[in-house]
């Protein structure tokens, strides 16, 4: 007898509650939905960005001097960067996703779109183990800045981002899908952008 009243004040639930409930419940997946994991203990800097966490392995010059198509060419006026930064960009969850970097300057962006502002980078063939600590991360990135000095003909970006006042003829020449790698070699050649090496 007792379940059968149970049963029916069951039945009929309070507008008040139910709203109180649906309430709570909006809250606490609003909760979950801004809530991040981070990937690994440690101090250092971090950025909350697109739903991703940015976190810092290397923050210095970068400095992009070198051309290679079979052979290394020098750049005869490198492109500089005082204040790079590049970041591990992991998930909510501390899944790691890709390498991006603050400011977006080089030639290895995998993006066709330039409004993304978290373009990945292309780290081509370097071999790294998924950074799952600080120093990891670190260690991955120090070989990328060495790996973002050349200009690898061969395997640009889909996103070339150059300043575009000072290397306008560069990244025209570079950023032309249309010509293969060596046309690309023979205008820098001309253009007088470039100059052999000296081994």
């Amino acid at each position: 007898m007792n379940d059968i009243k149970l049963i029916k004040a069951a039945a009929e639930t309070s507008e008040v509650i139910s709203s109180i409930d649906y309430a709570w419940r909006r809250y606490i997946d609003s909760i979950e939905h801004d809530t991040f994991v981070l990937p690994f203990n440690g101090v250092y800097n971090a950025i909350i960005k697109n739903g991703y966490i940015l976190i810092e392995g290397y923050s210095g010059p970068l400095l992009i001097n070198k051309v290679y198509s079979g052979t290394t060419y020098i750049l005869k006026e490198p492109v500089t960067c005082n204040n790079f930064k590049l970041y591990g960009v992991y998930d909510k969850n501390k899944n790691f996703e890709f390498f991006t970097s603050i400011p977006q300057i080089g030639v290895h962006y995998i993006s066709i779109n330039l409004n993304i502002e978290l373009c990945p980078l292309c780290t081509g063939d370097l071999v790294y183990q998924i950074p799952q600590s600080l120093s990891a991360l670190q260690q991955c990135c120090s070989e990328i800045i060495k790996l973002l000095k050349v200009i690898y003909l061969g395997s640009l970006g889909t996103t070339i981002i150059l300043p575009k006042k000072k290397h306008f003829a560069l990244r025209k020449i570079l950023a032309d899908r249309s010509i293969s790698p060596t046309a690309k070699l023979n205008s820098l050649k001309e253009k007088g952008l470039i100059k052999d090496a000296i081994l």
